[in-house]
């Protein structure tokens, strides 16, 4: 059957699979782990297949814990830089002006445990930050961030989640 994965405003259906190879010869056994699917489930536009060969048995070797993450990351990844929304003030003519669409990357940094102001920023440029500093991000759409929480200035702790909602 197919699992269906969820990520905010992302659903995603595949298959996973584990396959044991050269059985028969003595030794630690070797897997190949994969996942082959779609996304977004409801209309699909992508299709993706991770295999990973001999992953790290002491880490896990089945397709759901070591193929279906990565497939995961790149649907979110792919889903993110998706353009969606485009302004009127962004058209010339009919055609988009893509040097509009460039910003410079901001910098972030939680401060002394108080989250930033990241409202208007875009999503896809700050979730990483986020993320890389060990805070748990969940996000709904694409392009800039709209609406934060914590609100700026709140005390957080790392185990603590952060919830953003971008323009979509």
């Amino acid at each position: 059957t197919a699992k269906s994965i969820f990520t905010p405003n992302l659903k995603m259906a595949g298959k996973t699979g584990t396959a044991r190879f050269e059985y028969w010869k003595p030794g630690p056994a070797k897997y190949q782990a994969s996942f082959a699917g779609f996304y977004p489930s409801d209309n699909p536009k992508y299709t993706c297949i991770v295999m990973i060969n001999q992953p790290d048995n002491s880490k896990g070797f089945y397709g759901s814990t070591v193929s279906a993450p990565v497939f995961k990351e790149i649907a979110g990844k792919t889903f993110l830089k998706t353009p969606q929304n485009i302004e009127e003030s962004m058209l010339v003519d009919k055609k988009v002006d893509l040097s509009k669409m460039i910003h410079a990357p901001v910098k972030i940094a939680v401060k002394q445990n108080q989250m930033p102001n990241v409202t208007g920023l875009i999503g896809k440029n700050i979730i990483p930050q986020l993320e890389n500093q060990g805070y748990r991000v969940d996000y709904k759409g694409v392009g800039k961030i709209k609406e934060q929480f914590p609100l700026e200035g709140t005390i957080m702790n790392k185990d603590q989640r952060i919830y953003l909602q971008l323009q979509n």
